[in-house]
């Protein structure tokens, strides 16, 4: 098994369940245990610092917008660029954390790039593939700067370039110029 770590999955039209409809996911973790994930396209109607005053006492700085992780309930996780503050190393200068102490010192801290996650989605072991085999979903390899961007229209953008990239593929076409007059 391909370790699906550090990609992204992106939701095909077909996948209805109101969890993850049009949704763009993080995997953080996908082992044979299982896998963890975070929808970087869901926020929620609150701020970082609203719910971060109802588990600290600890001023909040960082204003940033929460967003939904997933339907799974689980610890607020914040999405950094800070290494020495990692419980996981999603891809190069992409770390995850969940323990409070590195919260705290993220939102005190509060600097960019830095996002954060109430819930997170889950898969039991083999039910991702399966859901790969079934075509509910699509992968790409994640980009630091899509994963910090707060894009509204983060699917349909990936969607597009998604369907871009298989046209020149069936086509057979290796490289398009930046300026296509200049061809």
């Amino acid at each position: 098994m391909q370790s699906l770590q550090g990609q992204l999955l992106i939701a095909t039209p077909e996948l209805l369940d109101p969890n993850f409809a049009q949704s763009v996911l993080l995997i953080l973790q996908h082992s044979e245990e299982g896998s963890l994930g975070l929808v970087l396209n869901h926020p929620l109607s609150v701020t970082v610092c609203q719910a971060w005053q109802q588990v600290s006492e600890l001023a909040c700085p960082f204003e940033g917008q929460l967003y939904r992780g997933g339907p799974c309930e689980g610890p607020l996780t914040a999405i950094h660029a800070e290494e020495f503050l990692l419980d996981i190393e999603v891809l190069p200068h992409v770390y995850a954390s969940m323990r409070a102490d590195h919260l705290a010192q993220l939102i005190l801290k509060a600097e960019s790039p830095l996002r954060f996650f109430a819930g997170t989605s889950g898969w039991a072991p083999g039910q991702l593939e399966a859901e790969l085999i079934s075509g509910s979903w699509q992968t790409a390899p994640a980009k630091a700067e899509l994963i910090f961007s707060h894009d509204e229209e983060l699917w349909d953008n990936i969607r597009r370039e998604l369907a871009g990239n298989k046209v020149l593929s069936a086509l057979n076409i290796k490289h398009v110029p930046g300026d296509v007059s200049s061809n």
